[in-house]
């Protein structure tokens, strides 16, 4: 089971919580703190939403790949990742205060 909280991502696999956490000195660690949405897609893969920023988990590394979202400079409104959903297509859909935003995971365009 996955958990994201304004402390980092945890996973608990039935016995012990492994916590996934931001740290400036690891390129590959969660792009942020606050967890603001969490989505596993047709495929398996873990999508952390930390504000403006999308992180695909890599499951075998246990790293972290990571897409930023254009919310386009002077738009009024929030542009943090609150919801992530998947199209039939496999688009991801990611809803922020600034609009609807969509990513290909096989570009990340």
């Amino acid at each position: 089971m996955w958990f994201g909280t304004q402390y980092g991502l945890n996973r608990y696999d039935g016995y012990e919580f492994k916590l996934f956490v931001h740290d400036p000195r690891n390129r590959d660690s969660l792009a942020g703190t606050f967890v603001t949405a969490l989505f596993k897609d047709r495929d398996g893969t873990i999508w952390v939403a930390c504000s403006q920023v999308l992180d695909r988990f890599d499951a075998r590394s246990e790293k972290f790949i990571h897409y930023p979202i254009n919310t386009g400079a002077g738009l009024k409104g929030d542009g943090t990742v609150v919801a992530i959903s998947q199209d039939r297509a496999g688009y991801l859909w990611l809803s922020t205060g600034r609009g609807l935003h969509r990513l290909d995971p096989r570009t990340g365009a």
